[in-house]
C-alpha cells in the first residue's frame, strides 16, 4: 500500500521516501504478476528497476557531496 507521508525536507529524506514508495509499487506490481504475460511484466518491472538504479545513484552522489550532512 502506498504510504502518504509528510513532505521530506533533506535530500536523504527525499531518497528514503522515494525508495519506500518504489518498494510499495514493486509489491503492487508483483501482486499483478500472476496475471501478466512475460512481456507485460518486463514492461512494468523495467522502469521500476531503472528508477531503483537512479535512486541508488543519487545515494552515491549525496554521500560524495561536500556540505551535505549524513543522517545516522
Amino acid at each position: 500500500m502506498l504510504r502518504l507521508l509528510d513532505g521530506p525536507e533533506t535530500p536523504q529524506e527525499h531518497v528514503r521516501t522515494s525508495l519506500m514508495l518504489l518498494n510499495d509499487c514493486e509489491r503492487a506490481v508483483r501482486a499483478l504478476g500472476l496475471l501478466l504475460t512475460a512481456d507485460q511484466a518486463i514492461d512494468l518491472f523495467g522502469p521500476l528497476a531503472a528508477a531503483r538504479g537512479r535512486l541508488w545513484q543519487a545515494v552515491g552522489m549525496l554521500e560524495q557531496t561536500p556540505g551535505v550532512t549524513h543522517e545516522n
